[in-house]
């Protein structure tokens, strides 16, 4: 008789940290659209908020830079970064809606539904 045999591996934080903020450099790049169609059409109070989550995201995200990637990822710890790249990217970017006059609840709805 065969015995299956289930290995645990813990998830080790500085891989799926370095690949959290890899996805950061990724959503600041993204953010640069906005960002210069806010200063084209004169909306400076916006231009605030999409440059600071664009500086935020560079700040948690250069540090990959650095780094190197030469470990396979597991597949818990592709569990853990797709959460929790699905839930703290739209609480990043409903800021920006926020200061655009959007409620909180209708901010976030916007930037999950996006």
């Amino acid at each position: 008789m065969t015995q299956v045999q289930s290995l645990m591996y813990a998830v080790r934080f500085r891989l799926v940290a370095r690949y959290l903020s890899q996805i950061a450099l990724i959503l600041a790049a993204l953010q640069l659209v906005p960002l210069a169609v806010s200063v084209w059409f004169a909306e400076y109070h916006l231009t605030v908020a999409y440059t600071v989550v664009v500086g935020a995201l560079l700040f948690v995200g250069l540090p990959s830079v650095f780094g190197s990637a030469r470990d396979d990822v597991q597949g818990n710890e592709a569990l853990v970064i797709t959460s929790l790249a699905f839930t703290l990217a739209p609480l990043i970017m409903s800021y920006p809606m926020v200061r655009a006059g959007l409620s909180v609840e209708d901010a976030l709805f916007e930037a999950v539904s996006a």
